[in-house]
């Protein structure tokens, strides 16, 4: 299998023809976001960040919430300009868009001073919609192809191998550890907010953000944001209040020694670059990042849950190893997380396979869990 490199140009053309291929509406939306801004704004800005002529500005793709655009100089470089906007899903509030974007910001910067993993340089952010029409940053183009495009023809040995390097730089993301469950501030590692991906009020609301310091108050955080969701005749609410009882039970001191990782958040193959033969090349769209507890990072990621090769995932296994809250207790707080969430059906009988798998052991999570269930 072989597979060339993206110039600048071939991304252009690439997306010109997908614009051509789809239905007329959806091209239409996806131009009305792109004549949006202003992006002769945004080539002046490229020239004076990196001290160079513009020679050209093209949008080469929208994602869910941004839009990107590749700027060529006269020196034959180029850099990515990453903008808010996209026909995909209504855009975000103007707060939670400025939060998030910030957050970004500070994971790529934090990732590039602490690791060795990966991610685009950013060059220039700004948050202020005025300059453009919406917030943007001009990062570095990596050289590589979205694994999206071959993942499916790869060889069972190239995908191997593809997971052992995730292992890796999951491995070093789990060495960067930090005080609290959130989303990162500051490129120094300050924890602020859990940030939700969306408006949508199945996601965290406002004041049920954080940052929190335990997976208790974590947990608590989804319930009560859940229940003020609700009318307070819900038939749900009766549940989500005992499933509060339950998460207020487990004793904290189980939790002292916990450890908050950062995790990606959509480490789907489409945000994983790729060189030839299957060489990890950079890891895009950090956009929906932040800081959690390491049951909650455990194979998160998209593109693993089909892997039958139990040595391609030891390594992620491995890294998800925990002193205080052991790798057979995450399917359960997955479970709790599951419910808190609104999954009460599904999650409960999940929930009781999960218990009846520890046999006897972990009492002090299973005996709160059981009384729930015999509710």
């Amino acid at each position: 299998m072989t597979m060339t490199i993206h110039t600048p140009a071939s991304l252009v053309k690439t997306f010109q023809d997908h614009l051509g291929g789809i239905k007329h509406h959806i091209r239409e939306g996806i131009e009305r976001v792109i004549q949006s801004f202003n992006v002769e704004a945004l080539a002046k800005r490229a020239s004076s960040v990196m001290g160079k002529e513009c020679t050209s500005i093209s949008p080469i793709a929208q994602g869910g919430y941004n839009s990107v655009f590749v700027v060529t100089f006269g020196d034959g470089t180029d850099v990515l300009i990453r903008i808010a906007g996209s026909s995909h899903n209504e855009p975000l509030s103007d707060e939670l868009a400025k939060l998030v974007f910030d957050s970004e910001v500070a994971t790529l910067k934090y990732l590039e001073a602490n690791t060795t993993i990966p991610v685009p340089k950013i060059y220039y952010s700004n948050s202020d919609p005025e300059e453009a029409g919406a917030h943007f940053m001009i990062i570095e183009r990596l050289d590589g192809v979205n694994l999206d495009y071959v993942w499916y023809r790869m060889s069972d040995e190239q995908q191997e191998h593809i997971v052992a390097q995730w292992a890796l730089m999951h491995a070093e993301l789990s060495k960067q550890t930090f005080e609290a469950i959130g989303c990162l501030t500051t490129q120094a590692g300050a924890v602020g907010p859990l940030l939700p991906p969306s408006d949508e009020p199945y996601h965290l609301r406002k004041p049920h953000w954080g940052p929190f310091r335990s997976t208790p108050e974590f947990l608590e955080g989804h319930v009560r944001s859940a229940l003020d969701g609700l009318a307070a005749d819900s038939e749900k609410r009766p549940f989500l209040e005992r499933l509060l009882v339950a998460i207020r039970a487990l004793p904290e001191e189980q939790f002292h020694d916990e450890r908050f990782v950062l995790s990606h958040g959509d480490l789907s193959i489409a945000n994983i670059l790729y060189t030839p033969p299957s060489n990890v090349v950079g890891i895009i769209d950090w956009q929906g990042s932040s800081v959690l507890p390491v049951w909650a990072t455990f194979l998160r990621s998209d593109f693993l849950c089909g892997m039958q090769n139990e040595v391609a995932l030891r390594g992620m296994l491995e890294t998800n190893e925990d002193a205080t809250l052991p790798v057979a207790l995450h399917p359960i707080l997955w479970e709790l997380l599951s419910l808190a969430t609104g999954n009460e059906d599904q999650g409960l009988q999940n929930l009781r396979t999960r218990i009846d798998a520890l046999a006897g052991s972990f009492t002090w999570l299973s005996d709160p869990l059981l009384l729930l269930l015999e509710e």
